[in-house]
């Protein structure tokens, strides 16, 4: 399992290396410098903007990076079917030592700083701020899920694909407290 699982990193990692990225791009630099990465197709017309969908990494609120695409193949699937693919960060919200770092709604806000950023950028990154989707996993899906309620133009998607996200958190709570009692 362990060889397995190297090996899909390795190819998702050189997959990647075959397109065009930025790393490390600070989504609002005057505050929590959560940062993103953005992959693009080396294929993509310098004239047609891109389609743009974001991955958001799962971790119960509370771990994972925004590198997780990787697990999935994300940037090779989507890169070689002609979408941009931005992978963000957003603050956990509990840290490992079990104190409230950053509570809800902080994980949302952060997603909808990473859609505001692709739209105020995405002229000078060849990308389609109408054309906008999200991706997310396990606690990712659930704020891709949220985004995909947003209303305000600025931070509004177009798709949403939740991958195996929580829906019933009353029940999530419910669960967990039962184990512990």
């Amino acid at each position: 399992l362990i060889l397995f699982l190297a090996s899909l990193f390795v190819h998702s990692f050189l997959a990647a290396a075959q397109n065009i990225v930025v790393k490390d791009v600070k989504v609002q630099p005057t505050s929590n410098c959560l940062k993103l990465d953005l992959f693009k197709p080396t294929t993509a017309s310098s004239t047609t903007a891109l389609p743009v969908v974001v991955f958001l990494f799962g971790g119960s609120w509370v771990g994972g990076n925004k590198h997780q695409h990787q697990v999935f193949n994300v940037v090779e699937l989507l890169c070689h079917a002609g979408y941009a693919v931005v992978g963000s960060e957003y603050r956990f919200s509990v840290s490992t030592w079990g104190y409230t770092k950053s509570p809800f709604p902080a994980q949302a806000n952060d997603t909808k700083a990473t859609i505001r950023w692709i739209r105020a950028n995405a002229e000078k990154h060849g990308l389609d701020p109408k054309a906008i989707g999200v991706w997310g996993a396990s606690a990712g899906a659930h704020l891709a899920g949220l985004l995909g309620t947003v209303e305000d133009e600025a931070s509004k998607v177009q798709a949403v694909v939740s991958y195996y996200g929580p829906t019933h958190l009353q029940n999530l709570a419910l669960e967990k407290a039962q184990k512990i009692g």
